[in-house]
């Protein structure tokens, strides 16, 4: 059958393998956070933790270190397709999350 202008215009699209990739990154406490007087003792310093392997967040004990028992009710855990830790750099994030989408825009 004869192309038309529409079947034309879609080809380019049908080659191109397009995602939406939900990344997080779990930044640093601030001054004020860790300043002692500010720390609320039944909140304590950070109330989510960064599970790498798993690639998720999850809620924690006042410790921020250890997660909410599972059967615990209220417990919450978000898993997403990439997370990061306060240690990663703003670089770590653009390689995997935007670099190949801004590659593809300038090409």
């Amino acid at each position: 059958p004869p192309s038309s202008p529409t079947t034309e215009a879609v080809k380019p699209l049908q080659n191109m393998a397009e995602e939406i990739k939900v990344v997080i990154r779990m930044r640093p406490l601030n001054d004020r956070e860790t300043n002692p007087s500010f720390v609320k003792p039944s909140v304590g310093l950070r109330c989510w933790r960064v599970l790498k392997e798993h690639n998720a967040i999850t809620q924690t004990r006042n410790d921020g270190i250890t997660p909410l028992p599972e059967k615990q009710k209220g417990q919450t855990m978000f898993t997403f397709d990439k997370v990061f830790d306060e240690r990663a750099t703003t670089k770590q994030i653009y390689d995997f999350a935007a670099h190949e989408i801004v590659t593809s825009a300038v090409e």
